[in-house]
């Protein structure tokens, strides 16, 4: 049931914490066997944007599990992808699915994809897991909430704790990281470069992208500018990710008499 997808306006008289999502949910023809539990945090509209960066979790490229979902809340919505307009129009409430196909390769298994659009949005990133045994990355999806870039980002995300562990089990990482143009990114205090990135983004020339591979432990992410991260992991029968951001504020000038 691809139009199947339903969601409801939220007011409320005193502020609110919202999650939303699926349960065990089948949101491809991929595959079947793909119904997992998909859920996150959202947030107030005024804390939306209309710009956006994603890269591609572990996914093979061109599986439809690696997409970006994309809630207009407003009318005449316009929506462009890795530069191009597409002639999508939403009204309210309205949604699109930028299916893996509009990941671009930029090497080294590196896929980024720029989403902007004419108003204001909710963008959650779609994600295939990691493959088990026989090469199946369809058990364990993932569905990330994914901020607004902006200037006003933090420049340091210090928050992630045992990245690859969950309980007493350990699994293989992936960190994605998302930054101003012309930035030094550090993880731990190395600086990331080579094969890593800095990989450029299609449509908007003033963010770049990098990816880790395996990390554990504890993570601290530095950047010279703005940063914003996330995470892809798991195994063939548990998955996980998330993103790290903040979320940005603008500058207020105040004069005092």
């Amino acid at each position: 049931n691809l139009t199947g997808l339903i969601g409801a306006k939220i007011e409320a008289s005193n502020p609110i914490s919202v999650s939303n999502g699926n349960f065990n949910a089948i949101y491809t023809f991929e595959n079947f066997t793909n119904n997992d539990v998909l859920m996150d945090q959202s947030v107030p509209i005024e804390r939306l944007g209309k710009d956006f960066i994603l890269v591609k979790g572990n996914g093979p490229a061109l599986n439809n599990m690696e997409s970006g979902l994309i809630v207009a809340t407003e009318d005449n919505t316009k929506i462009t992808v890795n530069g191009t307009e597409l002639g999508v129009i939403l009204n309210k409430g309205q949604y699109f699915i930028a299916d893996s196909g509009f990941y671009l390769d930029k090497g080294n298994n590196h896929f980024n994809m720029s989403i902007s659009t004419s108003e204001n949005v909710y963008l959650y990133q779609l994600l295939a897991g990691v493959d088990d045994a026989n090469g199946n990355p369809y058990a364990t999806g993932g569905f990330n909430f994914i901020p607004a870039l902006s200037c006003f980002l933090p420049n340091k995300i210090d928050e992630i704790s045992d990245i690859n562990k969950i309980g007493n089990d350990f699994f293989n990482a992936k960190l994605n990281v998302i930054t101003e143009k012309g930035a030094d990114v550090f993880v731990n205090g190395t600086k990331l470069g080579g094969t890593q990135g800095p990989f450029p983004v299609t449509g908007n020339p003033n963010w770049e992208t990098y990816n880790v591979l395996q990390v554990t432990g504890n993570i601290t992410v530095n950047s010279t500018k703005a940063v914003t991260a996330g995470i892809a992991s798991g195994n063939g029968a548990v998955g996980y990710g998330g993103y790290f951001a903040g979320f940005n504020s603008n500058p207020i000038i105040s004069k005092g008499g």
